[in-house]
């Protein structure tokens, strides 16, 4: 083992068949963010957020609330540990189900539609599919793709999504065809994409600040998806190059990984907030305005020491009839 490298030796494959998909989908789902395809559904959930924004309802929303041009690595981290803290112990679990309701309470201050929350539910999907089909070291099997569905439909339902279709076929045509009605270009989807490109970058030094966008326009190779952003296809040769980069990882995961006897969630990139240095508090997890207000809300609730619907003046007079009666 070299700086945390170890050799493939099949065994979270071995696992996964052992496991049964209806009781232990979340663990196997886990065991492939956690140990199979750690870095490939991190870089490929980052990808799902830029393919919202082909969306201009979604697009238009978000550029409206700011989140990503003027809090973009806040909102990078937010949605991180959002993510840890409803899958870390399930959506089922006291901590998933807080944070459940803590993100549907925040959700109830927009106007959003039910579509556009089940296409951003598909994208957490159906791009780490996508990703993994065309740079991943080994190919998902049929069993692993029904537990990540199964997993991400027990967070829709959480979060009140409704009509989430009841296979994965049927969820991939859905998208599809909401794509083909709503996926478009508008400056709002450039905008935004713009403004999570900018927080990816700083998370990498300032001289890598330049590749940044025309790296991920190659890794994203998809001429529709690009073009519903605004940003045009890059040069043949840095896609070449990306390209070429991607197929030598693919051929070094088949051999190695850093993940054989750790766990991806302990790793540092993982642990990495740079909004919450000191770590974050889950109750300030969202935007600021939006969380800030909840807070208040919250303290002016625990704060009145009378009870919902109370009526002074009607108590008032109720005193005033009992000192008359004595």
């Amino acid at each position: 083992m070299l700086f945390g490298l170890s050799r493939q030796t099949g065994r979270w494959q071995k696992t996964i068949e052992q496991l049964d998909l209806e009781n232990d989908y979340f663990r196997i789902a886990q065991i492939l963010f956690n140990h199979e395809f750690s870095i490939d559904i991190l870089l490929a959930t980052e990808i799902a957020q830029l393919r919202t924004f082909t969306i201009p309802s979604i697009s238009h929303l978000l550029h409206r609330t700011g989140q990503y041009e003027t809090e973009g690595p806040k909102r990078l981290d937010d949605t991180k540990a959002i993510l840890v803290e409803m899958t870390e112990d399930s959506v089922h679990s006291p901590r998933g189900q807080k944070m459940a309701e803590h993100l549907n309470r925040i959700h109830s201050h927009y106007s959003i539609a039910n579509e556009d929350y089940l296409y951003t539910l598909s994208t957490f999907i159906f791009d780490p599919f996508l990703w993994i089909e065309q740079y991943g070291w080994r190919q998902l099997t049929p069993k692993e793709k029904q537990a990540v569905y199964l997993y991400y439909k027990d967070m829709g339902e959480a979060m009140h999504i409704q009509n989430i279709p009841p296979s994965i076929d049927s969820f991939w045509e859905w998208r599809l065809a909401y794509e083909h009605r709503k996926q478009r270009y508008a400056e709002t989807n450039t905008q935004v994409a713009l403004g999570l490109l900018d927080a990816v970058c700083h998370n990498f030094p300032t001289w890598t600040h330049s590749w940044v966008l025309a790296s991920t326009c190659a890794m994203i190779n998809d001429a529709q998806f690009l073009g519903a952003l605004g940003f045009s296809q890059p040069g043949a040769l840095l896609h070449r190059l990306v390209q070429g980069a991607m197929s030598v990882r693919k051929r070094l995961l088949r051999y190695f990984t850093f993940y054989e006897n750790h766990s991806f969630k302990d790793s540092w990139i993982f642990q990495h907030y740079p909004t919450y240095p000191e770590g974050y508090n889950p109750e300030e997890l969202g935007p600021t305005k939006i969380v800030r207000c909840m807070a208040k809300q919250d303290k002016q609730k625990q704060g009145c020491p009378f009870p919902h619907g109370y009526n002074p003046t009607s108590h008032h007079t109720q005193q005033e009839e009992e000192t008359k009666r004595t």
